[in-house]
């Protein structure tokens, strides 16, 4: 295999558990957010609409998208930067693909779009939420990850370093 050296040291249970539960967190309250945003901070219609939203994260575009990062990143810290703004925009899009109700959604999805860049999305009050649900999605996540994810994300990453195409990844979650 081919693959570096700083590549290598990114690929254990460890951090792998933390990027998927770091993207499927933020994932989960921007999501909430934009549910919670559009329903006028109104609990009663929030919950309403997460019910019928049904919002989840596709598990499989996760660890697509952590082959990728780890191919195109040098460290976590790379990693976890593009995770917050990918995740708050795939949450965007699914929100805006779901909700059937909302009006304007080409002026929310840019109002969105620039909470999200200049990272005022996550300010205050979903920070502290994030900080509070993300050891929970990780002790989560640990429970799913091993060898055999491992071993797949790394035959991904040297298909990907010989010829530039992502292999599909097995259901191994």
């Amino acid at each position: 295999m081919d693959i570096d050296v700083a590549k290598v040291k990114i690929l254990t249970n460890e951090n792998i558990s933390y990027l998927l539960a770091y993207y499927e967190t933020y994932y989960q309250l921007s999501y909430g957010f934009y549910i919670s945003y559009t329903s006028g901070f109104d609990i009663a219609d929030s919950t309403k609409k997460v019910k019928e939203l049904k919002p989840k994260v596709n598990k499989e575009f996760i660890v697509l998208k952590i082959v990728e990062s780890i191919d195109n990143s040098k460290s976590i810290e790379d990693i976890k930067e593009y995770f917050r703004i990918s995740s708050s925009l795939k949450a965007l899009e699914d929100f805006l693909e779901s909700d059937n109700e909302l009006l304007n959604k080409a002026i929310f999805r840019d109002l969105m779009i620039e909470s999200i860049g200049d990272g005022t999305l996550f300010k205050d009050q979903l920070s502290l939420m994030f900080m509070e649900v993300f050891p929970i999605r990780l002790n989560i996540w640990k429970g799913y990850v091993d060898e055999g994810t491992i071993k797949e994300i790394t035959v991904a990453l040297d298909h990907l370093s010989h010829d530039r195409d992502i292999v599909p990844i097995n259901n191994h979650l």
